[in-house]
């Protein structure tokens, strides 16, 4: 290669090189985008989690003020979807009992 190419091959290079860089910073801030955008996304996660929780405790604890849930009765604490079916069919129950209570009177 005679210094002529190899000046035309560094000109060349140079643009690659910009390019490459460019799309590397490119690259850095969509990934600092990302992370933070998975940041928010674990932190939201969290908070409704706990507030989901929050909320299977308030109504576990009416349920057994109410007589709903007694003691022999097992609501599964750490299982939410489970937490559900089992107080819908606590609630079923009463309304049950509470429907034959009244065709009695």
């Amino acid at each position: 290669m005679d210094p002529k190419e190899k000046l035309d091959e560094i000109i060349s290079l140079h643009s690659v090189i910009r390019s490459s860089w460019l799309r590397i910073d490119w690259l850095d801030e969509a990934l600092a985008e990302m992370k933070q955008a998975l940041q928010e996304a674990e932190e939201k996660h969290q908070e409704n989690v706990a507030y989901q929780e929050k909320l299977m405790h308030e109504l576990a604890k009416w349920a057994v003020l109410e007589g709903v849930a007694g003691v022999d009765d097992h609501l599964p604490m750490l299982r939410p979807v489970e937490f559900g079916i089992t107080m819908l069919n606590l609630l079923a129950r009463r309304d049950a009992t509470e429907d034959n209570l009244e065709e009695e009177h």
